[in-house]
This record gives C-alpha cells, sequence and structure tokens, in this order.
C-alpha cells in the first residue's frame, strides 16, 4: 500500500477537536484507510504550550505522529514555494498553513482534511485516485464529490471536461478536501494570476491558498479528478471565519462577482476561462 501522509490543518476554534483522543481514528475510519502517518498544521492559537500538551499526549498514545506549527516553518515554505511574507497580504491565515502543509516533512502523497468536513459513508477513494493519478500526468488534485447543504454538488457538471471510469476529470480546486504530492505542491506555483480565481470568496481580500493552485491549474492545463463514487459534507457554517471587509474590499468582491458573471457569459473563452 501506498504511504500517504493524513493532514488535518487546525487553529483556535479547532485545534481542541483536532487534538482529542480518537479524532484521526474516526478520520481514517471515514476514508476506510490505514495512513502511514498522521500530522496536524497548527496555526494561530492562543495557547502554544497547551496545543504542546494535547499533542505529546495523542503521540505517547500512537494517535499522532507529527505536529507542526506555521509560524515555525513559514520561513523556510514561503522560501521553497518562492514567496515572500509581504505576498500573503492581510489574511496570511488563508495561505500560509497551506504551504506549510506541503513543504512539512512526510511522505510525497498527501491528503489535507478539514477537521470540520466529513464523509457522508466510509469510503477508500484515495487508492483509486492515486491510481489514476499514477497513470495521468495530467491529474495534479484529486477528491471525492461534495455536498453543500441546500446546493448539493451542482457545479460539478459545469466543472466537468470529460470522464475517465469512476471520476470526472475538470477544473478547479478545493482546499478543503483533497490528495495531491507534495513534491508537486511544494514548487514555485504561487504567483500564478487568472481571473478565474476571483470566484474565490476570499479574492477581494487577498489571493488564498486553494485560488493560487487553482490558477497554476487553470494555466498549465492540469486537472481535477472527483471520484464519483465517495461524497463529503460541508458544514453549513464554512465561512464564518473570513475576516471582516472593508468598504473597499466590499467593493472588490462585487467587481469580482461582475467579472466572473463577464466570463461566464463571453461568446468566446480563454481557456483557462473554461468550465466557469
Amino acid at each position: 500500500m501506498t504511504d500517504v501522509d493524513l493532514c488535518v490543518n487546525c487553529y483556535e476554534r479547532t485545534y481542541r477537536d483536532v487534538l482529542s483522543p480518537g479524532f484521526f481514528a474516526a478520520l481514517a475510519a471515514e476514508h476506510d484507510r490505514r495512513f502511514a502517518r498522521r500530522t496536524v498544521i497548527v496555526n494561530n492559537v492562543d495557547d502554544r504550550a497547551g496545543v504542546e500538551t494535547l499533542a505529546h499526549g495523542l503521540q505517547e498514545q500512537g494517535e499522532l505522529d507529527a505536529w507542526f506549527f506555521v509560524e515555525d516553518l513559514i520561513g523556510d515554505a514561503l522560501s521553497r514555494t518562492g514567496l515572500a511574507r509581504r505576498d500573503l497580504a492581510r489574511a496570511p491565515y488563508f495561505t500560509d498553513w497551506g504551504l506549510v502543509l506541503v513543504t512539512a516533512p512526510g511522505p510525497d502523497w498527501l491528503v489535507h482534511c478539514d477537521p470540520e468536513v466529513h464523509m457522508r459513508e466510509p469510503c477508500d477513494w484515495v487508492a483509486p485516485s492515486i491510481a489514476l493519478m499514477d497513470g495521468d500526468s495530467r491529474v495534479m488534485v484529486a477528491n471525492p464529490r461534495w455536498h453543500i447543504a441546500g446546493v448539493g454538488d451542482q457545479t460539478l457538471a459545469r466543472e466537468t471536461l470529460e470522464t475517465a471510469g469512476d471520476f470526472a476529470l475538470g477544473l478547479g480546486f478545493s482546499d478543503q478536501l483533497f490528495l495531491c504530492r507534495r513534491s508537486e505542491l511544494a514548487a514555485h506555483i504561487y504567483r500564478q494570476r487568472c481571473v478565474a480565481s476571483r470566484r474565490y470568496p476570499m479574492a477581494n481580500v487577498s489571493l488564498s491558498f486553494e485560488g493560487r493552485i487553482d490558477a497554476w491549474m487553470r494555466h498549465h492545463e492540469r486537472l481535477r479528478a472527483t471520484y464519483l463514487r465517495a461524497t463529503y459534507a460541508h458544514p453549513d457554517e464554512i465561512g464564518a471565519g473570513y475576516p471582516a471587509r472593508s468598504p473597499r474590499e466590499k467593493l472588490g468582491s462585487l467587481v469580482n462577482r461582475a467579472l466572473i458573471g463577464c466570463v461566464q457569459h463571453a461568446p468566446v473563452k480563454r481557456r483557462c476561462w473554461r468550465a466557469l
């Protein structure tokens, strides 16, 4: 079995749940897989010593292999990905954790799972995704299909360019749950820009980790593989942690929305605008 690192990013509101006994066992069971390593990325917490105590306890019980504080590794992560602190703009917490995630020590393959996202039914979507990615170099990331409360996965059909067995191949990227190779994401890929990435919720404030990856994938013909036989669910409150917007940022949100609308209805689209 291929070694895969099961990674979870947490911060002040979520670290107590992530570092509680049984959390990783339950999470691995949702993905119906034994993971070679279990890693926590810790960002923006008030009580670092308290985090250390909880993490050490889980490590002693054999439930956690490693934990990293973003503040300790962000300098190296920025250097390896070709960015500077000023590039993270006003909302660094929506980018820096991802850079540390993909540059932290561990197996090349990793699954990142937001602690508030859960599989609707247990399913090993990772093994077939690795097999697909090993055989199709166009695919850069993979994930199960998604379900948003009240919305479902209505964007999936629009984003799909082709199908391959149990997978829908298309454009787009979400940082909530994904499989990738560290060696591909720990690279100079984060300065790419694309109008399409203005559709992300944080684009009015600064380009986020997921927006930066989306831009790179669109401009370099890389695909996202969605495994159609497994589904994960968004919590209803996603977005509650976004920072308050200034008047200028509120205007930027309106401008971004208008730009995306124009792109969606344009009779002729650039290739990076496909599937919007």
